[in-house]
Formats: structure tokens, C-alpha cells, sequence
């Protein structure tokens, strides 16, 4: 009430001090300092582990999962995210802000020295997260009924939108998966038609082509071009033309002397969170 009052009583005074509040907060704001990744110390650190000459499967099935399975029942934990790579996996775990990882350091080593990784494989090791260390965000993609290669495609399109977002340089995906074909040859075939394993391999590194087609100039813009050509899906690899029959001079296609069957996806990475498939998108700022 004697605030009241005294605002009621000298108005001059109680807008000068309002003037003086207003005019504090803007150059309180004007000279705030913002950074993208400010000094904080937060609750995430990550286990490492190497298995020289193991594939990202091999890592997959003998390093990480056994070392999931421990780190899972941490207190605390949020959220984990592991990547499979040949010979090394990375396990980025993200406990809640309520937990220090002070707190929370002698549990994780417990953890990981008790996981029964493969004998060949090294120790794993604990780090703290350094956010300087890292892209400007990162993000885990999974799906409750889908596999990797379902909608991987949506995660492509989804990575498009974000790298034309500005002050985003551009974004790597991991996690991916890679659809491949295996040619089977005859060689009884082969040797009808006096071809070669090296000619079908030529012949099908030919028809995979990526050159500059060179600059068109207009008066505006200046475009560069490409001669792309490549196979698209096993339709176009079982029709291609690997040579001509000596007796006839008639093409040769690559189903004429080979078997092409779709093989299991491939993977250079394996990426999980909180232990189902996932990829992973990582942006980093300009």
C-alpha cells in the first residue's frame, strides 16, 4: 500500500523510475552474450571400446549390446545411443539434469568392467562429454514396426529439409544402410561366349558413370552440368549388355551368364537408441 501511495503521490518520480527500469533491461539485453554451446557441464558421457579387424556387426553383437545391457539400469539414464563401427563402438549416454556425472561415474565404470564384451576386444573406457567436441545437435531416429531400410528414404528427406535451414553447414547421417546386389557368374557360360571375369566387372563399372558435362553460360546465371548414368534396380543390371556373341554378333546380356539375386543390406555403421535400430543425424552450424 505505500508503494501505492507514493506512486499515486509523485507520478513524475514513479515514471522516471520506469523509464530507468525500461531503459536498464535493454542494455542489459543488447549486451547479453550468446553462444550456441555455453559453459555448462552436462549430465552425458560416453564409453568406448576398440575390437581391432571386426566388422561393424561383429562389434555390434559381441561389444555393444553386452555393454547395453549393463549400462541400461544406470539411475538416472535418459537416454543412450550407441554407433557400430569396423573395429570401435561409441555408446553416448544422457542422464537427467537432476544427476551429475560425478555422481553417476563410479556406476558406469562398475558397469562396463562387468559387461562380458568378447575376449579380443579392448577394455572399454569412461569419457566426459564436451559439447565443443560435438556437431550443434545431434538426433536419434527409430521406429517401433519398421526396419532400417524402410524409412531410411523419409530420414533422407528429412536431411534435405535441415541442410537448407541457415546457419546449418550440413548434416551427416550414420546408421544407414546400403542395398547391394551380388552377380553370380557361370563359368561354362563364360567360356561359351570367351568372356572374362574382369570384362563383367568392366562392363558394369562403365555403366556407373558421374563427369562434369561442362558450364552453360546465359546472361544471368552460369550452370554447371553432370553426365550421370547409373543402375537403378535389378531390372537394368540383369539387361546389361556385357558384350557381343562371337557367332552371331548378338548382345550378351548379364543375366545370359549370371545370376543377380539381392543380398542383405550393408551396413559401415550401426547405430541404436536405447537399444532398438536407429539412424543418426548430426548438424554442424557454419
Amino acid at each position: 500500500m505505500k508503494l501505492t501511495r507514493l506512486s499515486i503521490r509523485r507520478p513524475k518520480m514513479t515514471i522516471v523510475g520506469m523509464i530507468l527500469f525500461v531503459l536498464l533491461g535493454v542494455v542489459s539485453l543488447t549486451n547479453l552474450p550468446l553462444q550456441l554451446f555455453p559453459e555448462i557441464d552436462p549430465p552425458v558421457g560416453a564409453v568406448v571400446s576398440s575390437y581391432p579387424g571386426a566388422s561393424p556387426e561383429e562389434v555390434e553383437e559381441k561389444v555393444t549390446k553386452p555393454l547395453e545391457e549393463e549400462l541400461s539400469t544406470l539411475p538416472g539414464l535418459n537416454r543412450m545411443t550407441s554407433t557400430s563401427e569396423e573395429g570401435m563402438t561409441l555408446i553416448l549416454l544422457e542422464f537427467s539434469w537432476n544427476s551429475t556425472l560425478d555422481e553417476v561415474e563410479q556406476d558406469i565404470i562398475t558397469s562396463m568392467n562387468v559387461a562380458q564384451i568378447d575376449d579380443e576386444a579392448n577394455d572399454p573406457s569412461f569419457l566426459k562429454f564436451d559439447p565443443s567436441m560435438m556437431g550443434m545437435t545431434q538426433m536419434a531416429i527409430t521406429s517401433n514396426n519398421q526396419e532400417i531400410q524402410d524409412f531410411q528414404g523419409d530420414v533422407e528427406d528429412f536431411q534435405g529439409e535441415l541442410e537448407r535451414i541457415d546457419g546449418i553447414a550440413n548434416v551427416d547421417q550414420t546408421g544407414g544402410v546400403t542395398e547391394r546386389y551380388e552377380v553370380n557368374l557361370h563359368p561354362d557360360e563364360l567360356e561359351t561366349y570367351n568372356l572374362s571375369q574382369e570384362d563383367i566387372v568392366n562392363a558394369i563399372q562403365s555403366h556407373e558413370i558421374a563427369l562434369p558435362g561442362g558450364t552453360v553460360e546465359t546472361e544471368d546465371h552460369s550452370l554447371s552440368t553432370r553426365v550421370l548414368h547409373t543402375i537403378s534396380n535389378e531390372e537394368e543390371l540383369n539387361e546389361l549388355v556385357v558384350g557381343a556373341n562371337p557367332s552371331n554378333g548378338n548382345d550378351i546380356s548379364l543375366s545370359d551368364v549370371a545370376e543377380v539375386e539381392l543380398a542383405p543390406p550393408e551396413q559401415t555403421a550401426i547405430t541404436r537408441a536405447n537399444q532398438k535400430p536407429a539412424l543418426q543425424l548430426t548438424a554442424m552450424k557454419e
